[in-house]
């Protein structure tokens, strides 16, 4: 009877209740979403690609933590921060590839009715040389596209570069009060 009794008791022990999270993230933001989760005593049990360049990261924790509202309260800060970052890094890095594919889809339009407008003028020299002025134009445009992109992207890189720095400096401050609220 005793022996049964140690064996329940050891069966106890051995159970323990996780809580679970998802969060699907960049591949080359895997390794950040990692470390940081882990400051808040998540740890990592499975990581999935979903596709080429994303993948899909599974944590655990404890259900039972000392002061885990706490721990609860710092987490949404800090993601907060790790929000804003995100956003900050899309506005440095999408924004002027964007704004150079549409100022590339409207330079080759324009090059395109200028160089119609030239082909198919029916042996009027107006309108030849007429597409061959908007040809041309469409032809600069194209050109300095990709210039523009360049300059367009060093100056969100500068603008923005200090702000990233700075949220990076806030994110790991949280974390570490994090680690010292999990610790005590």
């Amino acid at each position: 009877m005793e022996e049964k009794k140690n064996n329940n008791e050891e069966n106890e022990k051995d159970f323990i209740l996780y809580e679970k999270k998802e969060k699907r993230v960049a591949n080359k933001d895997a390794d950040f979403y990692v470390d940081y989760f882990a400051c808040f005593g998540w740890e990592l049990y499975s990581s999935d690609k979903i596709d080429p360049n994303n993948r899909v990261l599974l944590f655990r924790r404890l259900r039972k933590l000392k002061n885990k509202e706490k721990l609860n309260e710092k987490q949404r800060e800090v993601e907060k921060l790790v929000y804003q970052k995100r956003k900050l890094q899309i506005k440095k890095d999408d924004l002027p590839m964007i704004l150079a594919i549409w100022y590339g889809l409207l330079s080759s339009a324009i090059l395109g009715v200028g160089l119609a407008l030239a082909l198919n003028s029916g042996g009027s020299n107006v309108k030849i040389v007429f597409g061959i002025i908007i040809a041309v134009v469409g032809f600069l445009m194209v050109g300095m596209n990709y210039p523009m992109y360049l300059i367009l992207r060093t100056n969100l890189v500068r603008a923005n570069t200090p702000a990233i720095e700075e949220l990076d400096d806030k994110i790991a401050e949280g974390c570490q009060e994090a680690e010292k609220i999990l610790r005590s």
